[in-house]
């Protein structure tokens, strides 16, 4: 009952919050919605929020804000954390300011902030894609706002956070080089978080994923990439685990973002529970482009 349910919102620091605006409006076809205090609210769907960018001196990532179902769920889940030595803060006046009901805030073994909460609410007027792009996020099936995929220095301290107290699971995984990219369902969605572990790297975010329900939508974006709306670092395919057929772009604020469609939904009951090995990453596409300045670090594109 306590587990995870989704990633339902991300947070953002931005120094450029008004070419967040134009790239998310324009090329991504997300609606966007500045407030007093000069935070960019980005919506998806009926949810008021599922990314905010916030102004800020340096850019990264802000926050990740996984959803529990009701407050039994939240106490049930800080109970677990607090038993296991996790520093849980209560989030007070915070839960108002991410319009939710209530929320818990903890950090993960790589330092990254995580909100925990339930409730989130509704925004006041129905979503309307500036672009008519419509979004795969909760509708009856739970599946948050897509997914993020970290680089962190212990993966297995991560795996123990996320798997074993926050209750995800480990859809599959990929080795590439050094190491291996594992990647964490908690709802029907292939995977809302991935991880992969650079001992001698910064911890940081490496992309973020919005998942579209057509084809045509992501290949308007594409050749608005492609026409210079946004820098595009990986041309077009589709990834062998999770299916998902995109692209993959830079934000604003420095680390990439994957645009795309058909991404496997899992069914619990008929799931191999197996380990799945590919041998590529991708079936096809992908490549990466000559902006793409990672193209020696294993794991970052997934």
């Amino acid at each position: 009952m306590s587990e995870v349910i989704a990633l339902a919102y991300v947070g953002i620091d931005a120094t450029d919050v008004d070419a967040w605006k134009k790239f998310a409006d324009e090329t991504l076809g997300l609606q966007a919605e500045s407030g007093a205090d000069g935070t960019l609210r980005l919506r998806a769907d009926e949810r008021v929020y599922r990314a905010q960018i916030h102004p800020a001196d340096t850019d990264g990532l802000a926050y990740l804000g996984f959803e529990v179902r009701n407050a039994a769920a939240l106490s049930e889940l800080t109970d677990k954390l607090e038993r296991h030595g996790i520093a849980v803060k209560q989030g007070g006046e915070l839960a108002a300011e991410r319009n939710v009901t209530d929320l818990v805030v903890v950090d993960d073994p790589a330092g990254n902030r995580v909100e925990i909460f339930y409730g989130q609410s509704y925004g006041e007027r129905a979503f309307v894609s500036p672009t008519g792009a419509r979004f795969i996020t909760h509708g009856t099936k739970g599946l948050g706002f897509g997914h993020a995929f970290l680089m962190v220095p212990d993966v297995q301290a991560a795996l123990a956070f996320y798997k074993d107290l926050l209750g995800f699971r480990i859809s599959d995984r990929i080795h590439e080089g050094p190491g291996t990219a594992y990647f964490l369902r908690c709802n029907p969605r292939h995977h809302s978080l991935g991880l992969f572990e650079m001992p001698a790297a910064e911890t940081r975010l490496l992309h973020i994923m919005f998942e579209v329900d057509d084809l045509d939508t992501v290949g308007v974006a594409y050749d608005k990439c492609r026409d210079g709306a946004a820098p595009l670092v990986n041309t077009l395919g589709r990834h062998s685990n999770d299916q998902m057929l995109s692209f993959y772009v830079r934000t604003p604020s420095g680390f990439d973002l994957e645009y795309g469609c058909f991404g496997l939904q899992i069914d619990e009951d008929s799931w191999e529970g197996v380990e799945h090995r590919y041998p590529v990453e991708s079936w096809w596409g992908h490549k990466r482009t000559p902006l793409n300045s990672r193209g020696a670090e294993p794991g970052w594109q997934y």
